[in-house]
Order: structure tokens, then sequence, then C-alpha cells
């Protein structure tokens, strides 16, 4: 196998002694510990911390994206009112028929005239809690009234006893009379009757 020559070049002309050629990297100097050791604390403080945030936001105790709280307006107490211009209905849904009459006997000392109660038995006589039933937003605070004077332990809005549903209820009167019916339940404590104020 022939060798392949090249012409010479500037490279081909150094001399032997001329010492060392091309760049030689110097040594690095040693590295003071104390600068490592303070980096490295501040590395892994820096880490903790990350972690710390980190799982705090995956188990939800801190919510990146907080919703806003929804407004509530505050609506005003309607107070209780004993109105006398409302006809009371009286359904006694015990077992004893003195109910009715204790209760509209209270009715009656309150300020109610005699045509404006009727007393009616309830379709059940095991009623468990004696409750006012009211048909508007407007005559919730004679609900309350009514409710107050005869210790009925609910009120509830409903348009059963209004005569509302072309249907009237035993006792009830048209839609456009303000009426009010309590049906008395095994709650209902026979007491005195309660002067007017």
């Amino acid at each position: 196998m022939s060798r392949q020559t090249y012409p010479r070049d500037r490279f081909d002309g150094v001399s032997a002694a001329s010492g060392r050629v091309g760049a030689h990297r110097a040594e690095n100097p040693r590295m003071r510990a104390g600068l490592v050791l303070f980096w490295a604390a501040i590395a892994t403080v820096v880490l903790l911390v990350a972690g710390i945030f980190a799982s705090m936001v995956y188990t939800g105790r801190i919510d990146l994206t907080p919703q806003t709280a929804p407004s509530y307006s505050d609506t005003p107490e309607v107070p209780s009112v004993r109105d006398t211009s409302y006809s009371i209905l009286v359904l006694n849904g015990t077992a004893n028929p003195a109910a009715s009459t204790d209760a509209v006997a209270r009715l009656e000392a309150a300020g109610w005239t005699a045509d404006k109660v009727i007393a009616g038995a309830a379709s059940t006589t095991s009623f468990a809690t004696t409750t006012v039933y009211y048909s508007s937003d407007a005559d919730l605070g004679a609900a309350k009234g009514l409710a107050d004077l005869l210790n009925a332990g609910s009120i509830v809005q409903s348009n059963a006893y209004t005569g509302a549903s072309g249907t009237p209820s035993p006792g009830a009167t048209s839609a456009s009379t303000k009426q009010l019916t309590i049906v008395l339940g095994a709650d209902y404590q026979l007491g005195t009757a309660t002067p007017a104020p």
C-alpha cells in the first residue's frame, strides 16, 4: 500500500524545541467550602417551601382560584301582628272536642267578633302540630300573630283553605277576603283566653 503525500504547509514548520504549543486549561481553583454550603442551604430551603406549597394546593388547603361569595340582600323580618280584620277558620285536628271551643274563646277574647271565627272539624283527629295556614305574603304578619296567640308550632303558606282553587273549603270565603286557617294539633294546649291588647 503506497503512502500518500501532501503538500507542506505552515504547521509542518514547527521546531521541536519551541516548548508547549496550543491552549492548555488551567487548574480550577479550589472552591470555598463555606460558599458551597451556603448555596446548598438556600437550595434546600427553596425546595422545601415549594414542596409544602405544592402539597397544600394539591390537598385543597390553598385555593389559587377563589370563588367570590354570593351576595345576599337582607330581607326585612316580618313582624307579628294581631289583625282582627281577618276571618279565622279553626279546624280541630285532635280527638278532644274542647280544643276548638277553647281556641274560639281565646280568639274572641283577643278581639275577634263571633262572625269572624268559624270552627269545624279537620279531616283527621291525629294532626300532630298546630299549624297556621296563610295564602299570600301580605298575610304573613297576621299569621305570625295568630300563631303567637294560640301557640302554633308551624306556619305554612298554602292556598288549601282559601277557596282560590275554585272549590271552596268548609268555611272558606272568596280569595279576596282576608282569611287565616289554623288546624289544631296534638300539641295544642288548652288554656285561658288571652285578653285583647
